[in-house]
């Protein structure tokens, strides 16, 4: 399995450019989500460009999320992108580590036979506030989430 990242506007590209525009309705700690078309600057070179590529069979509104192991920049560069999020992860395996695990089975034919398995895992990072730490949260959230804690 491989370790990728999921993408939010302002994440940068490797020529320097920045993820421009996401979708509002999913965010991730306040940052919209990336999806494959949205708008990305280049570093090098002016203009507008787009995400090519996304996370296979992981939608939001129609359109494949972003992640840095199936995306990259439509700029002259090629660009990868560099995540900001790093606590938001999904693991791919894709058909060629999927055929190279099952290459020690015997061959099968017909209904029977294996078909490469495809799996994506989303890990979400989770943080414990407290009210010392964090004194904007409510006090009423708080007693009711976190009881022990805010005694």
């Amino acid at each position: 399995m491989t370790k990728g990242y999921y993408l939010v506007v302002e994440d940068e590209t490797t020529c320097g450019g920045i993820i421009l525009e996401g979708d509002f309705t999913h965010t991730l700690f306040g940052r919209a989500v990336a999806r494959e078309e949205d708008r990305v600057s280049c570093g090098k070179h002016p203009g507008t460009y787009i995400i090519v590529g996304h996370i296979p069979h992981d939608t939001i509104n129609g359109r494949k999320f972003a992640g840095t192991l199936h995306s990259r920049s439509s700029c002259p560069c090629n660009a990868e992108f560099i995540p900001s999020m790093v606590n938001d992860t999904y693991e791919f395996i894709g058909e060629e580590t999927a055929a190279k695990s099952s290459s020690a089975e015997p061959e099968q034919r017909g209904q029977a036979a294996k078909k490469p398995k495809r799996e994506i895992t989303l890990t979400l990072g989770v943080f414990l506030m407290v009210r010392g730490i964090m004194p904007t949260i409510p006090t009423r959230v708080s007693r009711h989430v976190m009881p022990s804690i805010m005694r």
